[in-house]
């Protein structure tokens, strides 16, 4: 008798409803041959599971529904599913206001050129607009798209951890792209290399307002991205970053080979900043028009050309927060702080460079026009300043 009250139980609720959702399990192949059919067919919660292999689908599309998409790893760890979009469009399109629960995990995202929106293609492999996924272990690789060759953010602002971004190119944001005062995603140890672009190779990140965005990078590394004009590694345009714990290495641009700000007031923490180069200023970092960012703790070395270019002409600083001078030649004083940098970049920074060895806690307290730094804000002052009037800063 209790267990026919169990089965009477049982049916009341299927046929009354419950406010719990079970989750289950799609496989693909196995319950359906297309991962769009998948998704179609998935309620809020499920797994679409899909097998090692490669699948040609384009425009995936999980319709603002918050369930797990993801590939196999082989007993080493590796992915085991990638899927091609074969050139037919972006190989992910989540335009639907997805949220943190819509999660892309496990896969290998190649061949897509991305979607027509706001008229340009964006997001080669994952295009998200509106909308603020989890992307996760994923290599995203051979993307190509007018914004954003490997990941597009519209107004978005997507979780991307532990991804590999390579090997796509774009007009801007050759690996990743961000625009709108809502886009800050959060990417935290991902490894974006080869990237092409015309500007910000690795990154870009932008606003559409006076409202900046806020996207967080924490533990990457941005290596070997290519921009022909500015922004090799990351380029800020109404943007106030936060780059923590990152390695900047090898990166090119014409302006800006490691980082390229504009109107932008980007926090840089302990990061390495190396081996980057420019055509024209800034081998580490190229600052230009209201951009004052924020150093603490970085090294810079061996970065080719100026490793720092503040463009004073424009209304940009540089605050430097650090009780000792990074890893470079010796202390150099600027009105705004200390960095530690070779006498002749302190020169053109207009430092005033105290030799090898040197702290930076010898340094004069800040103080705003204080050109001759002596401590005292004169009329000798103001001639200094007069003597450069009109000067060509080279």
């Amino acid at each position: 008798m209790t267990h026919i009250a169990a089965v009477i139980a049982g049916l009341s609720l299927a046929f009354f409803g419950s406010s719990a959702t079970i989750a289950g399990t799609i496989n693909v192949p196995g319950d359906y041959a297309l991962i769009q059919d998948a998704i179609n067919a998935s309620s809020d919660g499920d797994v679409i599971n899909i097998a090692p292999g490669i699948y040609t689908e384009s425009n995936l599309d999980p319709g603002g529904k918050p369930i797990t998409i993801q590939g196999v790893l082989n007993d080493g760890g590796s992915l085991a599913t990638t899927i091609d979009a074969q050139q037919g469009g972006s190989v992910f399109v989540l335009n639907s206001q997805e949220g943190e629960g819509t999660i892309i995990r496990n896969l290998v995202i190649t061949g897509g050129t991305g979607t027509q929106t706001y008229g340009f293609l964006h997001g080669g492999g994952i295009h998200c607009q509106f909308s603020h996924p989890t992307i996760s272990n994923c290599m995203i690789l051979g993307h190509t798209a007018e914004r954003g060759g490997g990941i597009s953010c519209l107004f978005s602002s997507p979780t991307i951890d532990n991804c590999i971004i390579s090997d796509n190119a774009a007009d801007v944001g050759g690996g990743i792209y961000g625009y709108g005062n809502t886009s800050s995603p959060s990417i935290t140890g991902c490894t974006i290399s080869y990237n092409t672009a015309f500007s910000g190779a690795g990154i870009s990140c932008s606003s559409n307002n006076s409202v900046p965005n806020n996207p967080i990078l924490n533990g990457c590394t941005i290596k070997s991205n290519t921009a022909s004009q500015n922004g090799g590694g990351i380029l800020c345009t109404d943007s106030n970053s936060t780059i923590k714990s990152c390695t900047i290495s090898g990166n090119t641009a014409n302006d800006g080979g490691g980082i390229y700000c504009y109107s932008s007031n980007p926090t840089i923490n302990e990061c390495l900043i190396e081996g980057n180069s420019s055509n024209s200023n800034g081998g580490g970092l190229a600052c230009y028009y209201n951009s004052t960012p924020t150093m603490i703790n970085c090294t810079l070395e061996n970065n080719s050309s100026i490793n720092i270019w503040i463009d004073v002409l424009t209304y940009s600083d540089l605050v430097l927060l650090s009780s000792d001078p990074p890893s470079l030649s010796a202390s150099c004083c600027v009105s705004s702080g200390c960095v530690a940098l070779t006498s002749d970049d302190c020169t053109a920074l207009g430092g005033n460079w105290l030799g090898e060895g040197s702290s930076c806690d010898d340094c004069p307290a800040s103080c705003s026009g204080d050109t001759n730094n002596d401590g005292v804000i004169n009329i000798e002052d103001l001639l200094n300043m007069l003597s450069n009037f009109g000067s060509v800063c080279p």
